[in-house]
């Protein structure tokens, strides 16, 4: 899912080293005189995105049907809580993606002259509340499921998170908890506050003007912001 979003938010561009042949087999096109290097064809790059993008939907489709099929188990919260956490956040990590993508395309309408500033700015930025809005709802089930008065202290991930019993997957989650504490005193700008109950994800200005971050999972009314 993480490697088809990439794909999907980046131009394919022909490798320098068939760069020569490719555009000496070039046929009932105009051909300029020096190629410039990363060369994109632009036919074969909309072919091969929309390749991609039935591949990107139908893996969406199975994980959020699994994904529905886990939260409406009612197996122990401590054996589903890592699996159902990791599809969680590799969702934000794809919505922020997606979302640094939307900012990159208005700041190119910007450019090109397309949009104004404001314009293609108020359309980024509601294209942006519009995939907030509706990750909510995966946040809001998320957090409905795994609510539990055990898990106050103590936890892998933190306060009211489970500890799990599996070493390898306890020390994923503290690394993990680890990584987005070291994120906070290396981005002295970031807001990230990691208290006590469940995080409440959202979305912080980056370096375009109303750039998004990823969401964040940790339990209800915390918010875990990171630039």
């Amino acid at each position: 899912m993480l490697i088809v979003t990439y794909i999907m938010g980046h131009t394919l561009t022909i490798t320098q080293e068939t760069l020569p042949m490719v555009h000496a087999h070039l046929r009932s096109c105009y051909k300029p005189a020096n190629v410039a290097p990363h060369t994109s064809p632009r036919l074969a790059n909309r072919q091969l995105k929309f390749f991609f993008h039935v591949i990107r939907n139908q893996i969406y489709e199975d994980i959020l049907k699994w994904q529905q099929a886990t939260l409406h188990t009612s197996g122990g919260k401590d054996t589903t809580w890592l699996s159902t956490f990791v599809v969680m956040l590799a969702f934000a990590m794809v919505l922020e993606e997606a979302q640094r993508t939307i900012q990159i395309q208005a700041d190119a309408k910007y450019r090109k002259r397309e949009r104004s500033y404001d314009e293609a700015q108020q359309e980024a930025s509601n294209a942006c509340e519009r995939i907030d809005a509706r990750f909510q709802l995966l946040v809001g089930l998320f957090q409905c499921k795994y609510r539990d008065k055990k898990w106050n202290h103590g936890g892998s991930f933190g306060p009211q998170t489970p500890r799990l019993k599996n070493q390898t997957e306890h020390n994923f989650c503290v690394q993990l908890r680890d990584l987005l504490e070291e994120r906070r005193k290396l981005a002295p700008n970031c807001d990230l506050q990691l208290t006590s109950s469940a995080a409440n994800v959202r979305h912080q200005k980056t370096t375009y003007a109303r750039g998004r971050t990823c969401r964040s999972l940790h339990r209800p009314n915390a918010s875990i912001r990171h630039a």
